[in-house]
């Protein structure tokens, strides 16, 4: 179930990719659809798309992202209109065997479906996309060259949290 999740992340972002090559514009969005809203959400998807580095040493200070929220039961991603999105970084790459839950991160972000709205870049050809920043100060910088960037998505009914598979980001 993961691995095929996983792939059609993979073409989301291709098809994303796509679509705003063809139409001249990587900030190209759609209107959001009026019956595009989740119901309950049983994946969750975390792409990172770049760093950007914004400092006078040229250290980074922003990697943005793009989430991605499967209903339940499949179909196109959707617009989140219920409960928090939690955006973990970790410094270093973390091992499989590791339970980073258990762990402290080096920045939080926690992101309502409302906040999250600010994001929203609209539909795509797989559905609803957002593009989200995750910034920190520079003596909030990250003490390794590589870092760990984790999700977890709450349900807004106390229901089971949602994560996302952990993706490593080269820093510098």
């Amino acid at each position: 179930m993961r691995r095929c999740f996983l792939a059609i992340l993979m073409l989301a972002a291709a098809a994303e990719l796509t679509a705003c090559a063809a139409s001249g514009d990587a900030a190209s969005t759609n209107s959001p659809r009026s019956g595009a809203r989740a119901g309950p959400i049983e994946a969750v998807g975390l792409l990172v798309v770049n760093t950007a580095a914004a400092t006078a040493a040229s250290v980074p200070d922003t990697i943005r992202i793009n989430l991605y929220f499967r209903p339940r039961g499949g179909g196109t991603f959707v617009e989140l209109n219920e409960g928090t999105m939690r955006l973990m970084l970790f410094d270093g790459v973390l091992d499989r065997d590791v339970d980073w839950r258990r762990l402290q991160p080096h920045l939080t972000w926690n992101r309502s479906a409302e906040q999250l709205r600010m994001w929203g870049r609209g539909t795509t050809h797989v559905g609803w996309v957002y593009s989200v920043p995750l910034m920190w100060r520079p003596h909030q910088s990250p003490r390794s060259s590589q870092v760990t960037i984790v999700g977890t998505y709450y349900p807004p009914d106390d229901g089971e949290p949602i994560h996302t598979v952990p993706a490593v980001v080269t820093m510098r």
